[in-house]
Order: structure tokens, then sequence, then C-alpha cells
């Protein structure tokens, strides 16, 4: 959530991030239902996303499942987990 809504970070082939906005139609347990802003195979930051901002260069790592994130975890942008979008 952010100033302006929900959004979402995209990475694109360059490995930088730019910012989507998105519109959620369910939530719950940490998990949401996206159902517009996002096409299918676009690859979306999972976690370290706090330390981003649109034009970030990361190091994506593949995220086989939605990684959670405690609040002591001092996430490091250049080693930004990401998951790719598949409906």
């Amino acid at each position: 959530m952010g100033k302006n809504g929900l959004f979402v970070y995209v990475v694109g082939d360059d490995n930088k991030v730019d910012v989507k906005p998105v519109t959620v139609s369910q939530q719950g347990n940490g998990k949401a239902v996206v159902t517009d802003g996002l096409a299918s195979g676009q690859k979306v930051v999972v976690s370290g996303q706090s330390r981003l901002q649109k034009g970030t260069l990361i190091q994506p790592k593949n995220a086989g499942a939605p990684a959670t994130q405690s609040a002591t975890d001092r996430p490091n942008p250049a080693a930004a987990s990401t998951q790719e979008n598949g409906d």
C-alpha cells in the first residue's frame, strides 16, 4: 500500500523495478488475489520491497512460493525475491 493505493514492484528485463498499481479483490492469510494491473508472466517482487523504489536495480532470486518476512528482517534491494505471475 502506498500513498496512491495498492501496488506491486514488477521486474523488467533489465532487472530494474517499476511500480504498477493493482486491484485486489480478496486478501487474507498473507495472500491477495490481484484482479487488475498485472499480465501473465510478469515477475513481481515478493520480499525485500521496503527499500525499493521505481528504477532500483535488483538481482532477482526465484521464489518457488510466496515468501514471508518478519518485522526484524533487513531486506537488501540487490537480492529481492521475485515470483513469476502465472494465472
